[in-house]
């Protein structure tokens, strides 16, 4: 059974905190807490600034320097690469119409 929860007014902020909502945990409310949302009323009023539409797909071929795309392909090699200076990742990634290789630099995350 789901719980509800009520949305009073702006100002009754000690009574409708962010973890009165279900499933929110303290990571959660620390980061909605770094972007100025402290009530489920903030929740329900905030608006992102940008809309990243990742339901359409690019082509290879048809990527421009610049654009905020998605793509789908087949993965056909990575790995970590080291060079005399630096160590990287490497990801080359294919569709039908071309071939991307992508490469991350000094990311500890990716090459983890």
């Amino acid at each position: 059974m789901h719980k509800s929860f009520k949305i009073e007014s702006k100002k009754s902020s000690n009574k409708n905190n962010l973890i009165s909502i279900p499933n929110i945990g303290l990571k959660k409310i620390d980061a909605l807490n770094s972007i100025g949302i402290k009530t489920p009323y903030d929740l329900l009023y905030f608006f992102p600034s940008k809309h990243i539409d990742r339901t359409s797909f690019t082509n290879i071929k048809n990527l421009t320097k610049g654009d905020l795309v998605s793509i789908i392909g087949t993965v056909e090699a990575f790995g970590l690469r080291k060079s005399k200076k630096r160590n990287f990742f490497e990801l080359i990634i294919s569709d039908k119409s071309g071939i991307i290789k992508c490469i991350w630099f000094n990311n500890l995350i990716v090459i983890r």
